[in-house]
């Protein structure tokens, strides 16, 4: 299962060592979620006469996602960026997807502090934990649950609005299966991205994949400093020419806004209910 993210992980070397070592072929079944050069030749070298069963296109167009992108100007606009979007009604229910388990914890401690029934899901979390996350999500006692990319496959929340990039992916396909977590079962849904000038690259390398170009909005008050044009061309040159991010290491979910507003301030515990509840 998940052939292609092992694959990125690095287990191919281990997975034909395994295949070389069987005496007698067993029943495989390869299932992956982008069918790339990688998992063309795992498949040829461990299957045999294999049937193929696709079950989505490999290019998706969310036609029923819209998609959004907000620039900032660093990490603490970023986080008042997130924090005017809650704001509003329209968020009901999101998940919010960060670079590393550790940014993930500090932006869920942070929002809860902000008075967001909110929550971390990633790798470290031993099983039970994770599935005690995922039935509150379920059951409306969360309203934002910050996720690494563990979260981005396989979850399926019905009437999921948002899904918010708050942190863009490090592999660009990775995109897709995020914002696939809305706008499921044919419902509309929203994927926000924030973005800063070095996530530019990705979002270009993106823009290509898909297809389509992202237009970039803002929010009264919290505009960046540079204009679209000017933003794009702040990527550094060499990351546009490859198409691809650096891998980075945890960045502080946000200490201080721009006009120096604390974050995580000592507001009361909000109440949290779905539209038409009390």
């Amino acid at each position: 299962d998940e052939a292609d993210r092992m694959l990125d992980m690095g287990f191919r070397k281990p997975v034909e060592q395994v295949l070389s070592a069987m005496t007698a072929r067993p029943q495989i079944l390869l299932f992956s979620a982008t069918f790339n050069d990688g998992v063309e030749k795992i498949a040829q070298q461990a299957l045999q006469q294999p049937a193929r069963v696709t079950l989505a296109p490999a290019k998706q167009s969310h036609a029923n996602i819209t998609q959004v992108v907000y620039a900032a100007d660093d990490t603490p606009h970023k986080f008042e960026l997130l924090c005017k979007l809650l704001e509003g009604s329209t968020i009901w229910q999101a998940i919010i997807f960060a670079a590393t388990k550790r940014s993930a914890d500090k932006l869920a401690e942070q929002l809860n502090a902000l008075g967001y029934a909110s929550a971390a899901l990633h790798g470290d979390m031993r099983q039970n934990a994770r599935k005690r996350t995922l039935a509150q999500l379920h059951d409306g006692k969360l309203r934002l649950l910050v996720a690494t990319d563990v979260a981005a496959r396989g979850i399926d929340v019905k009437k999921l609005g948002h899904v918010i990039n708050y942190d863009m992916p490090q592999v660009a396909e990775d995109y897709t299966h995020r914002i696939g977590r809305t706008g499921r079962a044919g419902d509309a849904g929203v994927a926000i991205s924030l973005i800063v000038p070095e996530d530019v690259a990705m979002l270009t390398l993106i823009e290509k994949i898909s297809g389509q170009k992202f237009i970039f909005q803002t929010l009264p008050g919290l505009a960046p400093r540079d204009q679209e044009a000017e933003f794009r061309r702040k990527a550094p040159k060499e990351l546009l020419k490859r198409g691809l991010k650096p891998q980075r290491g945890a960045r502080p979910a946000g200490h201080g806004g721009r006009g120096g507003r604390p974050q995580g301030g000592e507001r009361p515990q909000r109440a949290f209910s779905r539209p038409g509840q009390s």
